[in-house]
């Protein structure tokens, strides 16, 4: 099976969160505090940044992550190019996307906001 550069470098990000999520405490402290290896110090500091926006963050949902969006949107676009026999997208249709997409995530947000 091939996998594009595209695929593989999502597949590292996804294992590098699942990873972040599956340091101990203990070892995140160690390292938040300059303990530990660089490896472990660049790992708490990143763990740190992907939760400290939003307490409820974690678990196995990809609403906070661009990576799962992107891939969405990315696969979504690579069937539209192929069932128009494209090979990328023009100017026009890429603002028309963009702005189908604000105006769709803009849409949700509002309906589930508090």
């Amino acid at each position: 099976m091939k996998i594009t550069k595209r695929q593989l470098k999502s597949i590292i990000k996804e294992a590098k969160v699942r990873l972040l999520r599956e340091i101990s405490p203990g070892a995140a402290g160690i390292a938040s505090m300059g303990g530990g290896t660089p490896a472990d110090q660049g790992f708490a500091a990143a763990a740190a940044e992907n939760h400290a926006d939003n307490p409820r963050h974690g678990g196995e949902h990809g609403v906070f992550s661009e990576t799962y969006w992107e891939n969405l949107v990315y696969d979504e676009l690579k069937d539209y190019l192929q069932e128009n026999d494209a090979l990328s997208l023009t100017p026009q249709e890429a603002k028309m996307i963009e702005r189908s997409l604000i105006a769709a995530a803009n849409a949700a947000i509002m309906d589930l906001v508090e």
